[in-house]
């Protein structure tokens, strides 16, 4: 699996070399690197047992993710992205419970976007409405729920599925050249298994 890892991103990094570009003034290809904040309760309830959180008490993740968007109109984009996203550093004051645990995601979203506001200097407002599909991994230290693991040597948990959703998002972005751009947004994401 590292090894797998290890190639997605080799082939995600030497395209790198091209930069987002946009061609014919249509299509826009690149990629991204973005840092994220888990934000949620630091504890849950599961039938009256009281036990930290996971994805909440980890404290950041990182994303990279290579897309292509095609220009429909002056204000309306649509396209796909691939991402990878992984959590680590899972940290809670009161418990070392899930310490060592991970979770990553490999996620394929449709990719909308509508320019709200548009302003002289090509800064604009944006609004994303992303569907998506997402394969998860997670690897939570310790038996908690009573399960059976696979190596009898070891206590850790391994999951993997599929999931389904949207992530919604608002932002501004503002191109530089026609090479490289800065883009900031603030967005919610909805997912089922």
């Amino acid at each position: 699996m590292n090894k797998l890892i290890g190639i997605i991103l080799f082939l995600v990094l030497t395209t790198s070399v091209a930069k987002s570009q946009k061609i014919d003034n249509s299509l826009n290809i690149g990629i991204s690197y973005s840092y994220n904040t888990p934000l949620g309760d630091k504890y849950t309830s599961v039938q009256g047992i009281i036990t930290p959180s996971v994805f909440s008490n980890f404290e950041s993740s990182k994303s990279i993710n290579t897309f292509a968007n095609y220009k429909l109109t002056s204000r309306s984009y649509i396209g796909l992205k691939y991402g990878f996203t992984d959590f680590r550093n899972w940290s809670n004051t009161s418990s070392n419970l899930f310490s060592n645990s991970y979770l990553y995601q490999h996620t394929v979203f449709l990719t909308t976007q509508y320019d709200i506001l548009k302003f002289k200097n090509n800064l604009s407002l944006f609004l994303h409405i992303n569907p998506y599909i997402n394969r998860t991994t997670i690897k939570l230290q310790h038996d908690f729920v009573g399960y059976i693991p696979v190596d009898e040597s070891s206590s850790d948990f391994y999951t993997s599925s599929f999931a389904y959703g949207f992530e919604s998002s608002i932002g501004i972005q503002y191109p530089i050249n026609s090479f490289f751009g800065i883009k900031a947004d603030y967005g919610i994401n909805k997912g089922w298994s």
